[in-house]
């Protein structure tokens, strides 16, 4: 075999080698392709598979934090309804608390009739009134609910305690309200020249009982001493109201007298009796109003909505209502309009 030959043998065996390394180079490129479809699939699934478990985790949180949100919420809506309950159901006290400053606005009108605008009056109408009123304030009637109704104020005053957050405030601003009236029945009889002075009403005696209370309860006394006090009060108050004292036993607004009368013409209640009404109604509401639901569920409220409001305002009702008694009867008598 010539050189010839040779050569082109050699470059035959060449070219089958590089086929068979480029078909070699093929396969593997082939089945590196395939690897890493292989592996770009399982990647794909696998993602697939963590977000599914992130979406179902996230969404599992959700509706956990949904849950918890709902509960607190009703949570929230119960105590909410609970306390609305506790201040719009226990109706019957101020109810209780509302009828009978009717009857002290009543009261009050009859004597401006009576006594205060009597003379002045220029019509047979209004002077028909003013009889009717002076007959009524010495009848018997009025002697024998008069002192009745303002029991039971005082005691339901006493009773209303439990519903308080703070009797100190209260009694502060009933005691407030008192010294106003105080000033201002003074200043108008120096200037008019008549008229009555209140130097130790009903509001007054209704502060010092409630301060009293509210000292109690700093001291932790327990509730079976206000009903002790209360009896004690009741006892050496009724006691001395029947004695007629002329002059006062004590400090001067303790006990009825001639003489406390005189100081506090326009309206006097001495603390004796009545704070052993208001003790005794502060530990009633203790037992009775515990839990500081109402005892009448069954009894529709809204029908007697007009006097658990007076209830609910007595102060302002009882300030507001005589001056402005006092204030149109004065326009109209002045005016010869009754």
């Amino acid at each position: 075999m010539n050189d010839g030959e040779k050569c082109n043998l050699r470059k035959i065996k060449d070219g089958r080698q590089v086929e068979q390394n480029d078909g070699n180079a093929t396969a593997e490129a082939m089945l590196f392709s395939q690897d890493g479809i292989k592996a770009a699939t399982a990647k794909s699934q696998l993602a697939k598979t963590e977000n599914f478990d992130c979406k179902e985790t996230s969404q599992t949180g959700a509706l956990q934090d949904a849950s918890k949100l709902k509960e607190n919420n009703q949570d929230k809506f119960i105590n909410k309804l609970r306390q609305d309950k506790t201040v719009r159901r226990v109706w019957e006290v101020d109810f209780l608390r509302g009828f009978c400053m009717l009857f002290v606005i009543w009261d009050h009108l009859m004597y401006d009739f009576a006594y205060i605008f009597y003379g002045n009056f220029s019509t047979a109408f209004a002077r028909a009134i003013g009889n009717f009123a002076r007959a009524y304030c010495t009848s018997g009637i009025r002697y024998a609910t008069h002192d009745w109704f303002v029991g039971v104020f005082v005691l339901v005053s006493g009773l209303s305690t439990v519903f308080s957050r703070n009797n100190w405030i209260k009694a502060g601003k009933v005691l407030t309200a008192a010294f106003l009236l105080t000033l201002i029945t003074n200043a108008g009889v120096s200037y008019f020249g008549r008229g009555i002075v209140i130097n130790y009403g009903i509001l007054h005696m209704l502060a010092t009982c409630g301060l009293i209370y509210a000292f109690l309860k700093i001291v932790k006394a327990p509730n079976w001493l206000s009903l002790a006090l209360g009896a004690v009060a009741l006892a050496v108050g009724y006691y001395f109201n029947a004695q007629n004292l002329t002059e006062p036993v004590g400090l001067i607004f303790l006990f009825n007298s001639t003489r406390a009368f005189g100081w506090s013409a326009g309206d006097f209640w001495p603390l004796m009796p009545w704070l052993g009404w208001f003790l005794i109604g502060a530990f009633l509401g203790s037992v009775i109003y515990k839990n500081k639901t109402t005892k009448l569920p069954f009894i529709n409220e809204k029908y007697l909505a007009p006097v658990t409001f007076v209830g609910k305002n007595s102060l302002w009702f009882y300030l507001l209502s005589q001056a402005i008694c006092i204030a149109l009867l004065w326009l109209l008598t002045t005016f010869k309009w009754i």
